[in-house]
């Protein structure tokens, strides 16, 4: 039977917030349930994602990821970054290495920050989609999960609660896409806003960033070394000439806290984001 009581803490990582469990504090829980429950910005903890740490034989710890709906994310580029530094505060010393469901991540400490690699890319490809409205080509790669990247002249001015989902559930995508619409700014510069799968709008996306940096080389539009601008704050990406890409940026504890789960009963009466049908 799951525990009466949930110990939890709340990280984020350029704005991407995420509430961060053990295994053991969850166990037979409802995903469908709790991961919008806690997420729940009114009524929960509030976060873009859960983290849930469980033992690993090829690592120091497995990461599992929920998002807001509670559908299961392959990868989180910004919580691993939060992974690490809970590690660390646990006495943990770094590089940290992660399992996720796609790969092992080794994460280093970088000055104050920490630098993710988070491997190879997948190949880059083109879509063309019909939207209700109009039709777009977006370019889609996988770090570990899936991107598609609309570069534009002015991305703050695209309709992002409208254009998001009408591309992440788009019939192109039967297992959904994370979205992100992008401005280069320079060679050395995007500008980027994201559409989470399973969790919506969001301040940041980690490796979206190294979606959009890959993406952006590839086309020829920016070096490989490449600073994303987010609402939420400023990632570095170096995809380096050995394939691998390099997202480095800040994590920071929020706070740490107790639910009782019965307190979580009425935002499970509450809708979530909207579950990939």
């Amino acid at each position: 039977m799951p525990a009466a009581t949930i110990p939890f803490l709340k990280y984020q990582a350029t704005g991407n917030d995420f509430v961060l469990l053990h295994a053991a504090e969850v166990a037979g829980c409802d995903w469908d349930t709790l991961a919008p429950a806690l997420c729940d910005r009114r009524t929960g903890v509030g976060a873009d994602q859960v983290l849930v740490l469980h033992g690993s034989t090829v690592a120091g710890v497995r990461l599992e990821v929920r998002n807001a709906d509670g559908s299961p994310g392959e990868m989180c580029g910004n919580g691993l970054r939060a992974v690490a530094l809970h590690l660390r505060r646990d006495g943990q010393p770094g590089p940290w290495r992660i399992e996720t469901a796609e790969r092992i991540v080794v994460i280093e400490p970088a000055d104050t920050d920490f630098a993710a690699n988070l491997g190879p890319p997948g190949p880059v490809t083109e879509q063309t989609l019909d939207l209700p409205d109009t039709t777009v080509t977006v370019d889609c790669v996988s770090m570990g999960n899936p991107h598609a990247v609309l570069r534009c002249p002015d991305a703050a001015a695209i309709p992002l609660a409208e254009r998001g989902p009408q591309i992440e559930r788009h019939p192109r995508f039967p297992d959904g896409t994370n979205v992100h619409f992008v401005t280069v700014a320079s060679p050395h510069r995007v500008r980027a806003f994201p559409w989470e799968r399973g969790s919506g709008a969001t301040p940041a996306c980690g490796s979206g960033a190294a979606a959009i940096a890959v993406i952006c080389a590839t086309r020829g539009a920016t070096q490989r070394q490449v600073e994303i601008q987010y609402p939420g704050g400023l990632l570095r990406v170096d995809w380096r000439q050995d394939g691998d890409v390099r997202v480095t940026g800040p994590a920071r504890r929020v706070f740490a806290g107790t639910l009782a789960r019965a307190d979580l009963d009425g935002a499970q009466d509450q809708p979530g984001p909207p579950r990939q049908s």
